[in-house]
Order: C-alpha cells, then sequence, then structure tokens
C-alpha cells in the first residue's frame, strides 16, 4: 500500500511493501518510494543492481506487508511539490511493464486523468498482464 496526503505544498507518503509512489516534474519521472524488499536492500547495499533485481527470481521477496502482522512499520517521506507537479501511485506491476518515459508520455497526452489511468493499466496488461495492476494519478496545481 502507498497512500498519500496533499497539505500546501507537500506530499506526505506513507508505503508498505512494493506499490509505489513516482513524481513527475518538468517531464522528468522520479520513484520516490522504495521497495520494502529483499531485492532492495540487496541493491541499497551494492550487492545487486537495480537491472538485476528486476530480474531476479526472489523480487517477489516482500519484506513487510498488509495483514501479515498485527504491527507494521510503514516508511514515512515528504515530497515538494510545484504546479503542474504529478503524482502517480501504483503497484509495482505497473512499473515492471511500462517504462518511466511511456508512463510520462501517457499521462501527459491523456485528455483526463481517469484516462490516463486506464490507458495505463490497459498497456501494462497488453505487455503481460500476469499480476494485479493498480494505478492512481494526481495532478499538483498551485493557486
Amino acid at each position: 500500500m502507498t497512500a498519500a496526503l496533499i497539505c500546501h505544498e507537500q506530499a506526505y507518503l506513507g508505503q508498505v511493501g512494493d506499490s509505489r509512489c513516482y513524481l513527475i516534474h518538468a517531464g522528468q519521472v522520479q520513484q520516490v518510494t522504495k521497495d520494502q524488499s529483499l531485492v532492495q536492500i540487496l541493491v541499497d547495499i551494492g550487492q545487486m543492481t537495480k537491472e538485476e533485481a528486476a530480474q531476479s527470481p526472489q523480487r517477489n521477496v516482500i519484506l513487510q506487508s498488509l495483514g501479515v502482522r498485527d504491527e507494521i512499520e510503514p516508511e514515512i517521506s515528504a515530497v515538494p511539490l510545484a504546479h503542474d507537479d504529478y503524482l502517480v501511485l501504483s503497484s509495482d506491476y505497473l512499473m515492471q511493464k511500462v517504462t518511466d518515459f511511456k508512463m510520462c508520455e501517457t499521462i501527459s497526452r491523456a485528455p483526463t486523468l481517469s484516462a490516463a489511468c486506464a490507458q495505463l493499466v490497459a498497456l501494462a496488461n497488453e505487455r503481460g498482464g500476469d499480476d494485479n495492476i493498480t494505478v492512481i494519478v494526481a495532478r499538483f496545481l498551485k493557486r
């Protein structure tokens, strides 16, 4: 699970497991959460590259998830937002099938955010679709 609370010009994020949050700022995509997984730890300590992690048979070993234990420790972070930024919250499977570039392009060309979500899910399904895919896109407009 990944959740976002928008307050003033900040996104406060809470994350458990391998659902993700991405920030699209000025056409650049940045993953702002880290998977709580075995391969992410191996990447963090330099024993595995991101490319190796994406192909690892252990990539689905999640260290925390909802419903497994009574108590969890979500990762909490804050991300500053600027006018016309997008936050994308998604299950990990979306990004296994859709590149950062294609995600950004799809969101920028879609007539609505709802259409962007539907197009991203459809694209990921066309490219494999063997896991659940959930996407939320929010656009920040400063007043």
